[in-house]
């Protein structure tokens, strides 16, 4: 075996090792992705239940606001009939 044999194998040696490295290092990468992409859905997923939330609020307050609206409309209306019976009897 020459020295042509050995120096092609530490070659391919080196080339084997670079490649593993780099493959770990893409595997390492895509876990860190991985965790950033589960840690946004959570995120994203925790926004959408306090949107959820204050929308559900918003529909609430505005459903209480108009009964109150139409309570006293109906209260004015009263007022206002039994003002007229008072006026009428006088």
């Amino acid at each position: 075996m020459d020295s042509t044999f050995w120096l092609n194998l530490g070659i391919t040696g080196a080339v084997v090792f670079v490649v593993k490295l780099f493959l770990s290092h893409l595997k390492q990468e895509r876990k860190a992705c991985e965790k950033c992409r589960y840690e946004h859905n959570e995120v994203a997923k925790e926004f959408g239940r306090i949107v959820a939330n204050h929308m559900q609020h918003e529909i609430e307050a505005r459903e209480k606001l108009t009964k109150a609206i139409y309570s006293l409309q109906v209260l004015i209306e009263q007022r206002m009939r039994s003002s007229e019976t008072k006026r009428k009897r006088r």
